[in-house]
């Protein structure tokens, strides 16, 4: 996408603003008048310029204020058609809340499917309970779950192949059940189901390989074992006597805690865990980050699933990228 001179960027950023206050005050046509002479000002052709979607966005939901449903649906369908805006979860669930409005029940249910598949449950953390609750009892049926999550498997092995082929075939064969009794057995925890059904698919990656997260690699079941039982000496031994954290809400303030499963790991101490011993206001087996030498512990996801699908949708935008000298993924500079 191209952008804007810095110049141009600020008129035309000063005009988005003016329909906001406008739309805000009812004062309904006068804010689309505004929000047009902004796009007529985004030099052609407009669809390359990223602003477009956020002014047809203004525009949507100026639509949306007046209640004229149908001209909204219109200008999100037109966003939807814009460059890396296809698979923007948040934009589904848009259309879906306009079409509800509408009564065109069947295609709210497609949309938020779609959603859920891009961002999981969170993708519904702004929004109306009553929008999730209508495609609760399908993306909640183990059928369907299990189908989506080989899904998300096969689009990053897609991924990797197109954009990383070093870590093609990097993944294990599925974990089976004597796997995970061993892994519930050492640490004395069930392990959360949405777990058990991504790795039933792919235990992990294969030792050797680069890692395929921003924490290093997705460890084997045997490889969580080996890094929690570091922990646990660490602990019993005293080690963290005196020491506490400094978590998000939801996460208990230990320095590490047994019921805390590593599923990453760095080679430097550091992990991305699945907490299954969460405090009073977080939920069993949200996903956490665990650093060796730093108190925070910050909640990244409600569960294992959505940080899988999340991660999944961050590679596809470019969010992370990888560095072959390094072997590792980062965080892009914007």
């Amino acid at each position: 996408m191209r952008h804007l001179t810095d110049k141009l960027h600020d008129k035309i950023s000063k005009l988005k603003d003016e329909g906001w206050h406008l739309s805000r005050e009812r004062k309904y046509a006068k804010a689309d008048d505004k929000f047009k002479e902004a796009i007529a000002l985004i030099p052609e052709p407009k669809t390359e310029y990223n602003y477009l979607g956020l002014l047809w966005s203004e525009m949507a939901e100026n639509f949306k204020f007046k209640k004229d449903f149908n001209a909204a649906l219109t200008v999100y369908e037109q966003i939807m058609e814009l460059p890396g805006y296809g698979d923007d979860a948040h934009y589904l669930v848009e259309i879906a809340k306009i079409r509800y409005e509408l009564g065109q029940m069947d295609k709210v249910k497609k949309d938020l499917i779609e959603a859920y598949k891009l961002e999981g449950k969170s993708a519904f953390r702004y929004v109306d309970a009553k929008y999730y609750q209508l495609i609760k009892a399908t993306v909640e049926d183990e059928k369907w779950s299990k189908e989506n999550a080989t899904n998300c498997w096969t689009d990053l092995e897609n991924w990797i192949k197109t954009n990383v082929p070093d870590l093609s075939g990097s993944f294990n064969k599925g974990a089976t059940d004597k796997d995970f009794q061993k892994l519930e057995k050492l640490t004395g925890v069930k392990l959360s189901d949405d777990f058990k059904l991504y790795y039933a698919i792919h235990n992990g990656q294969k030792d050797g390989f680069a890692g395929i997260t921003f924490c290093g690699p997705l460890l084997s079941i045997n490889n969580i074992i080996d890094q929690w039982t570091i922990w646990k000496k660490l602990l019993d031994k005293g080690d963290f006597k005196g020491r506490f954290s400094s978590p998000d809400q939801g996460v208990k303030k230990n320095w590490w805690n047994p019921l805390w499963i590593p599923f990453t790991y760095d080679g430097s101490g550091n992990h991305l865990c699945i907490d299954m011993d969460p405090a009073s206001k977080g939920i069993k087996g949200q996903v956490i980050t665990m650093w060796h030498d730093d108190d925070t512990r910050e909640v990244i996801e409600q569960s294992f699933s959505e940080w899988f699908i999340d991660y999944l949708t961050d590679l596809k935008h470019g969010t992370y990228v990888y560095d072959k000298e390094s072997g590792t993924f980062h965080r892009k500079e914007s």
